[in-house]
């Protein structure tokens, strides 16, 4: 009888364990034909995501928010679009940074909700019926920025029943809490109806997790009932970002666009996909995927080609064309498709499309195996700010990246304007320089009188280009 008992609790326990330690035990094939493609121009704007984030010294946070769509009583969908605001989101302005080869909006440092982030984004205005819901994706991630040995740690099973991979080892390394609040918004005066979601983040402290909390924060997936007392009004959704914290930078706000719609595939602990992958909700695999976006883009291509008797314009490509882990170069083979290519420049020629003044367009495939019209000739390697006496000396070095343009040749000289601003956003100074350099730069700007301590942005723009080089520089 007592072997029975130890039988049946250890047969208890195991099940127990097995039931907390392990995902769902099969992880259904994706079914890719199901999914949103960003193919075609409609696509394309609804697969584009809000996203923020915080990066500390050891870890990072961040909030993706987007594929908004209300539903009606009959089950009828209707997308709802994002759009950026072109005064916020303009690479010209101080506060847009670029970090990563990736351009951001930088937040303010002070406590509260961000107007700055809060209204860089907004959906579309649209109009609901009564008994409606709202659907949305809304994804919480934490991760460790740097490697390193994790700290031994006797605290992990006291911490929050947090999923495993929100686990970032490092103790005290989240400083601020942030938070994200989806906002009905009247179009008319601009009025905040209802909160529909509300999420965020809390210093870790001693614990080695992200801890998130507010509505469902581990869900990716989510719907809501919209209001009744609303419906038929014009409205709109505003993301309301907040940042409370010691650390002295804002949150970054920057647009994340994908292939395919996350909600088809992305959910928390639903299975473990392909190479024990969790957060899926079928088994996605890149090689299949890239295999069927691509053949999906020469279906679209082609249709172009049939209905118009010519090859694509530019304007018509799929903005879209980067192909993760793929092991084949489909850029190239979608060129080659459509395009003449000039061997001796590397170069596909795209035909002018009737409006466009200029002859022919050209595109220089990089390194990553992206084409673009432009690539950033400089870096800057080190800026220092300090006062010495009555005024202030900005030192700044560039080096020359190691590739060069093929329409270009080496000049003896180039022309920089730098721009000093303040973390408002006020202009201190600018200065034009004309340098001649062998590959490296050191520009020296002073400044008629003394800085505050603080942070401050140089921006700096150098001929020919259309993209600026940007970073904040700390004067103590």
């Amino acid at each position: 009888m007592e072997s029975n008992r130890k039988l049946n609790f250890l047969l208890i326990m195991f099940l127990f364990l097995s039931n907390l330690f392990s995902t769902t035990a099969e992880c259904p094939d994706c079914n890719y034909n199901d999914f949103i493609l960003s193919i075609g121009k409609e696509n394309e704007r609804y697969l584009v995501y809000a996203g923020y984030f915080n990066f500390f010294d050891t870890c990072d946070i961040s909030c993706s928010i987007g594929e908004f769509r209300w539903v009606d009583s009959n089950g009828v969908v209707n997308r709802i679009y994002l759009n950026l605001n072109p005064e916020i989101c303009n690479r010209n302005k101080p506060w847009v940074v670029k970090l990563f080869g990736n351009e951001y909006v930088l937040g303010s440092s002070e406590p509260g909700e961000d107007s700055l982030l809060t209204n860089a984004v907004r959906s579309e205005v649209f109009r609901y019926k009564p008994n409606s819901k709202i659907y949305f994706f809304r994804e919480l991630r934490a991760a460790r920025s740097c490697e390193g040995i994790s700290p031994e740690d006797t605290t992990v099973f006291s911490c929050p029943d947090i999923p495993l991979f929100f686990h970032i080892d490092f103790l005290n390394c989240i400083l601020d809490t942030s938070e994200w609040v989806i906002q009905l918004v009247r179009a008319e005066d601009h009025q905040i109806l209802t909160t529909i979601d509300s999420v965020g983040f809390l210093p870790n402290g001693n614990c080695p997790y992200a801890i998130a909390y507010g509505n469902e924060p581990y869900r990716m997936n989510h719907i809501r009932d919209l209001p009744d007392e609303f419906a038929n009004l014009d409205v709109y959704i505003r993301i309301s970002a907040r940042r409370w914290g010691p650390t002295p930078f804002g949150l970054l706000f920057g647009i994340i666009i994908s292939r395919a719609n996350f909600s088809a595939f992305e959910e928390y602990m639903e299975c473990e996909g392909t190479n024990g992958i969790l957060g899926r909700k079928c088994n996605f695999e890149w090689s299949r995927f890239n295999r069927f976006y691509y053949e999906k883009v020469i279906e679209y291509l082609d249709s172009i080609v049939a209905v118009n008797n010519r090859p694509p314009y530019y304007s018509e490509l799929p903005r879209n064309r980067y192909f993760l882990f793929s092991d084949t170069d489909y850029n190239a083979l979608i060129l080659n498709r459509y395009y003449s290519y000039d061997s001796a420049n590397k170069l596909w020629i795209i035909p002018p499309e009737p409006n466009d003044s200029n002859l022919q367009r050209t595109f220089v495939k990089t390194e990553l195996g992206e084409f673009t019209p432009q690539m950033t000739k400089y870096v800057i390697d080190n800026l220092k700010i300090q006062n010495e006496g009555n005024r202030a000396i900005l030192t700044i070095k560039i080096s020359q990246q190691r590739y060069q343009f093929p329409e270009e040749n080496d000049k003896e000289t180039e022309d920089f304007i730098v721009y000093l601003y303040a973390l408002d956003g006020a202009l201190i100074k600018s200065q034009r320089f004309d340098i001649k350099h062998n590959g490296r730069i050191e520009l020296t700007m002073d400044v008629p009188n003394r800085l505050a301590v603080g942070i401050y942005l140089v921006t700096i723009f150098y001929e020919n280009s259309t993209q600026s080089l940007t970073k904040y520089v700390l004067l103590r």
